[in-house]
């Protein structure tokens, strides 16, 4: 779960990266604009479903956080990619488009399971974490 600091300085950085002229970027690089967008939705609600993880001790499930680990490793790909678009093949960027709407995806289906508290042997996430 320390993944989700990371995420939350990633979301800042695309911020930033937005309003620094993204569009003047996107003129020689198509797509990195709608990349850049998607990413920043991904990202926040990655923050927000692993917050809620937490939130509900599902910090002891690790299936959980590899999952949620594995979607921090793509958006670090993705942000890599976007501060340093020239390190972009050609077709990359549609593609990481189609990643991130696909782990957004995912990330429902994860948000649904972390809603409720995690159990550990007749007792919540929540209980074990305040031993």
């Amino acid at each position: 779960m320390k993944k989700f600091f990371i995420i939350l300085i990633t979301v800042l950085m695309l911020i930033c990266f937005a309003a620094c002229g993204v569009s003047e970027i996107g003129e020689e690089y198509p797509g990195l604009e709608k990349l850049v967008n998607t990413t920043k939705t991904l990202a926040e609600s990655y923050n927000g479903i692993a917050e809620t993880a937490i939130n509900n001790g599902w910090e002891y499930d690790d299936e959980t956080v590899e999952q949620l680990n594995k979607i921090a490793d793509v958006i670090d790909t993705i942000n890599a990619g976007i501060v340093a678009p020239e390190t972009f093949e050609e077709g990359q960027i549609e593609a990481l488009i189609k990643n991130a709407k696909e782990l957004s995806e995912e990330l429902k289906e994860i948000k649904t399971k972390v809603s409720a508290e995690y159990e550990i042997e007749g007792m919540t996430g929540t209980d074990a974490a305040a031993e």
